[in-house]
């Protein structure tokens, strides 16, 4: 069937077709609504000390639910250095620590009603000493051993080794 013209006469199913019956076959296939995909840009912070940085569990209210990931600053678009260092210092660590820039990793990663962007920047810190009890201070080659991550962030450390 199509919903503009139907083709009811050559129809091998027309003495079965309940549609036909009751003249609603117009009304049919129900076209279901497209589910409207929502743009995200994830900014990952990655501090590196020794062997060891920082990460927190995801709330259940979003994406991802009760899973591990690095600090993360969600804008509303692709943002730059500058913001993000900026961001970083001034919420995750305390204004004495030394930080340097390494590099970022970017990933594009598609959900069934999202487009995320993410960008893992990674920074070399003198020490690790989080201003929020939220996150935790664990060994960087074990988070994919000890921790439920998402795909995503597994995806950023199989990369990164």
């Amino acid at each position: 069937c199509t919903p503009q013209s139907p083709k009811c006469q050559t129809c091998p199913v027309l003495h079965h077709c309940a549609s036909f019956k009751n003249k609603t076959q117009l009304d049919f296939p129900v076209k279901l609504k497209k589910i409207k995909t929502k743009k995200r840009f994830f900014n990952y912070i990655v501090l590196l000390n020794q062997n060891n940085t920082l990460i927190y569990k995801r709330s259940a209210n979003d994406i991802w639910q009760n899973l591990w990931e690095f600090p993360l600053f969600e804008t509303e678009e692709k943002t730059n250095q500058h913001k993000t260092i900026l961001a970083l210092t001034q919420s995750l660590l305390t204004n004495e620590t030394k930080i340097a820039f390494l590099k970022h990793l970017e990933f594009d990663h598609v959900l069934t009603h999202q487009k995320i962007n993410a960008l893992f920047w990674i920074f070399k810190v003198e020490h690790l000493l989080p201003i929020e009890d939220k996150y935790e201070v664990v060994e960087f080659d074990k988070i994919n051993i000890k921790f439920a991550l998402s795909r995503l962030t597994d995806k950023f450390l199989s990369s990164y080794y």
